[in-house]
């Protein structure tokens, strides 16, 4: 009889300094497409509010 694997079946292995620097790229990556997103979303809200002069998002401020 074999014994069972530490790891559940299909769990990667322990990741090499290789796979940590190309983890560490593609989450670099992913977070400069996030901020430009959430950059080109803010700028969408700005012109649509100046455009038909209504306002979308609320102003932080106290609560009544």
């Amino acid at each position: 009889m074999e014994e069972a694997p530490n790891q559940p079946s299909g769990a990667p292995d322990a990741p090499t300094s290789g796979s940590l620097e190309e983890q560490v790229k593609e989450l670099r990556e992913k977070l400069r497409q996030t901020e430009l997103r959430a950059d080109l979303y803010r700028e969408i809200i700005t012109v649509a509010e100046a455009k038909f002069k209504i306002q979308l998002l609320k102003k932080a401020g106290a609560r009544q």
